[in-house]
């Protein structure tokens, strides 16, 4: 039937990436050919008053502003750098989500040439962004959990200030939730140092190659369903 549904959408020479169930890796991989790539775990965490701990120190932490605030073309490649592949109409609409906080992650340095003071000059690139949506436990919860990603980059120090900063929007006793690909140590220490608890894991596959995700840069998946 899956493999049926693709020909017919004519995506039979796409690299599809699917999410599984680790149980379920052998019938994707007979279905359509689909590889393993890496394991993604969701973690759960309960907001509270507490300072996350793990957070990485750095000497010259990234300023946080709103994803408004920056260049949305230059959010869309960074981005791509990290994802793989452009998603411009995607991200918009992603960042965009009632009740959605986005943040981005950037740094500054002068543009001053030498020797000339009176043209003092400063530019401003994206080194990270992180995003922290709505999200319901169950079809019977009426409340809302959050759900955070995704969080890409370019740092573990610039991951657990992201990581940081969305936590610290959820209201006391409020769950979150958290994806994080296994191959990046960095996330996984994050999360674990700040008391986060494992909930289940899938496969990421994919029917060609790794479909060119960095996961050194992702430090919480975008969704499941989406990578």
């Amino acid at each position: 039937m899956i493999k049926a549904v693709i020909e017919a959408s004519g995506m039979s020479d796409a690299n599809i990436g699917i999410n599984s169930m680790m149980y379920m890796q052998d019938a994707y991989s007979r279905m359509i050919g689909a590889k393993f790539a890496w394991k993604d775990t969701r973690f759960r965490g309960v907001g509270s008053n507490n300072i996350i701990k793990g957070v990485k120190k750095d000497d010259n932490p990234a300023a946080l502003v709103s994803v408004k605030e920056v260049d949305f073309e230059h959010l869309c490649v960074f981005d791509a750098s990290v994802f793989g592949t452009p998603r411009p109409s995607f991200l918009k609409s992603w960042i965009s989500q009632p009740g959605m906080v986005a943040l981005a992650a950037v740094t500054t340095w002068s543009t001053t040439p030498a020797g000339e003071d009176d043209k003092h000059s400063q530019e401003t690139r994206i080194a990270g962004y992180g995003c922290i949506r709505l999200s319901v436990e169950s079809y019977k919860d009426v409340n809302f959990s959050r759900k955070i990603g995704p969080i890409f980059a370019e740092s573990a120090a610039v991951g657990s200030q992201l990581f940081a900063a969305l936590v610290a929007t959820v209201p006391p006793g409020v769950p979150y939730y958290i994806d994080i690909p296994e191959t990046n140590e960095s996330a996984m220490e994050l999360v674990r140092e700040s008391g986060l608890e494992s909930v289940f894991q899938t496969a990421r596959m994919f029917t060609k190659g790794d479909g060119g995700v960095q996961c050194n840069m992702v430090y919480g998946v975008t969704s499941l369903e989406v990578g």
